[in-house]
């Protein structure tokens, strides 16, 4: 699902936050830019209970759940 866009990007969501939601955002915001600035494909951070990654594949942003990765 589109989530948004970031300077021409197209942002993919396969994660909907359940609680904390306007910190969600603004957490995928910070980490789009710094992946951005940084020159990086993929970080993870903790939300709630579930790990996030934020991953740039072929230009575009993913935004997915990897909790089961780090179980």
């Amino acid at each position: 699902m589109q989530y948004g866009e970031f300077q021409g990007k197209n942002i993919y969501s396969g994660y909907t936050p359940e609680i904390k939601k306007k910190e969600f955002e603004d957490k995928v915001e910070e980490l789009v830019d710094f992946l951005d600035v940084h020159e990086l494909v993929s970080i993870t951070f903790k939300h709630g209970f579930d790990y996030i990654q934020v991953s740039l594949i072929d230009d575009e942003y993913h935004i997915d759940d990897v909790s089961d990765e780090y179980k």
